[in-house]
């Protein structure tokens, strides 16, 4: 008996963030989990911008397009990693609402 081969798809979860809510609520739990681990922070601005649309995120950020999407999320990520540091060592959170 011949067995079928099974054609798997990496998952991807920018492509299920459809509305602005679904990305605030990434987002929300994203940054609760990540702590100041400014890798998982780039990751998840990585999944966020691509699924807003690279271009247009790297355009309002001031980040040159013709970077890749890894390149800028790292950038952004290291930013925004050291702004949680700063308001660690301040003895305050930074939420989203």
């Amino acid at each position: 008996m011949k067995q079928e081969k099974i054609k798997l798809k990496e998952w991807d979860i920018s492509e299920h963030l459809k509305t602005e809510e679904d990305i605030a609520g990434f987002l929300r739990a994203s940054f609760e989990e990540a702590g100041d681990d400014e890798e998982y922070i780039a990751h998840v601005l990585e999944v966020v911008s691509r699924a807003s649309g690279m271009v247009k995120v790297a355009k309002k950020a001031g980040v040159s397009s013709s970077k890749n999407a890894k390149e800028i999320s790292k950038q952004l990520g290291a930013d925004f990693a050291n702004l949680l540091k700063i308001v660690g060592a301040l003895g305050l959170k930074l939420r989203l609402a």
